[in-house]
């Protein structure tokens, strides 16, 4: 997908879709919601929320954004 898509576009458009990709990580969520409709106003509205309940999980717990935590010692 991404060779195509870097043959496709001017980099000055991947450049800018890459700003918009960073962007858009800063609102989604940092846990898979598997129960979410798929409704694009209902991933808007709920996507919002799930994605500020999940940074306060993370803080709390200590878990940073795509890096899972360390496990328990056994």
């Amino acid at each position: 997908m991404w060779p195509r898509l870097s043959e496709a576009q001017s980099p000055a458009e991947l450049e800018q879709l890459g700003d918009k990709m960073q962007a858009a990580k800063k609102f989604a969520p940092t846990r898979p919601h598997p129960s979410t409709p798929s409704n694009p106003a209902t991933l808007k509205s709920a996507g919002l929320l799930a994605a500020v309940l999940d940074k306060v999980r993370d803080f709390v717990s200590g878990r940073r954004a795509h890096q899972p935590p360390t496990p328990p010692p056994a």
